[in-house]
């Protein structure tokens, strides 16, 4: 079952909801979010109880000339 929450750093709702899962997976802006908000969302889910299975980087730019492209360009 998989529970998609509000962004942790607008409500805590996400947090209440970790208190009762096995693992939650942090889904990160590219470029939209900075990296003090992604700590204080580690440290919110961390005090819930809940384990942090990883993290999904969304909306990568993949453009000529990034980062990403010289990596995942092809996909």
């Amino acid at each position: 079952v998989i529970a998609d929450t509000p962004p942790l750093g607008s409500v805590i709702d996400g947090a209440v909801v970790a208190h009762h899962c096995d693992g939650a997976v942090i889904v990160i802006e590219s470029g939209q979010v900075s990296y003090k908000k992604i700590q204080k969302v580690k440290r919110q889910i961390d005090k819930s109880g809940c384990r942090i299975l990883g993290a999904v980087l969304n909306k990568a730019s993949t453009s000529k000339g990034s980062y990403y492209n010289a990596y995942y360009g092809e996909y």
